[in-house]
C-alpha cells in the first residue's frame, strides 16, 4: 500500500485562505467600536453623572418627561442597533465607546425622530420628544349608486415655516 501524499500547494492554499479569513474578520470586528456592556442598575436611573455613562436620554412627550415603558435604542450610523433599553421611567443611561450614534425612543404607536448624537468622552445629554401618530386617511365613501368619493387631499404645508418669503406652488 503507498501513503497518499498531500500536495504542498494545496496545503499552502489552504493556510492561506484561511489567515486571510482570520483577517478580514478582525478587520471588520475592528470597524465597529465594540459597545461596552451596560450596567442595569444605572440604565435607568435620573441622571448620568456616575462614572462611565456617556450617553443621558431623557423621553418626553407634550406634558414633559414621559411617564415610562418607552423603549430606547442607540445605533451606528450605518443604522445596525447597538443597544437598546427599556426603563420604568423617562430616563435611559448608556455605555458607549465615544463617537457618533443615531437615536430614537418609541412606544406603541408614538415615537420620537431619530437624532444623531456625537458622544464625547465626558458623555452628554439628549431630550427625545415623543410624537403621536399619524392621523390615518380618511375612508372613501361608497354611495348608493356604486361611485365612490375619494376624500380631499391633505393640506399642503409650508416647506419653510417661519421664513419671510412666501412659498410658492409648483408650475
Amino acid at each position: 500500500m503507498v501513503p497518499i501524499k498531500k500536495p504542498t500547494a494545496m496545503c499552502a492554499f489552504l493556510c492561506t485562505a484561511l489567515s486571510g479569513a482570520f483577517a478580514f474578520a478582525q478587520a471588520f470586528a475592528a470597524s465597529e467600536p465594540p459597545v461596552p456592556p451596560q450596567d442595569v442598575v444605572n440604565a435607568c436611573a435620573p441622571t448620568a453623572e456616575r462614572p462611565g455613562l456617556a450617553l443621558h436620554v431623557e423621553v418626553q412627550d407634550e406634558y414633559g418627561p414621559y411617564r415610562a415603558g418607552e423603549t430606547v435604542m442607540v445605533s451606528a450610523l450605518d443604522g445596525l442597533p447597538l443597544v437598546t433599553l427599556n426603563c420604568e421611567g423617562p430616563w435611559a443611561n448608556f455605555r458607549l465607546a465615544p463617537g457618533t450614534y443615531r437615536v430614537m425612543a418609541f412606544i406603541g404607536d408614538q415615537r420620537t425622530n431619530e437624532v444623531t448624537v456625537n458622544v464625547p468622552p465626558r458623555g452628554t445629554e439628549v431630550a427625545l420628544k415623543l410624537e403621536p401618530p399619524p392621523m390615518p386617511p380618511e375612508e372613501p365613501e361608497l354611495r348608493d349608486d356604486g361611485r365612490v368619493t375619494l376624500p380631499a387631499p391633505p393640506p399642503e404645508q409650508d416647506e419653510n415655516p417661519g421664513s419671510d418669503s412666501p412659498s410658492r406652488p409648483a408650475p
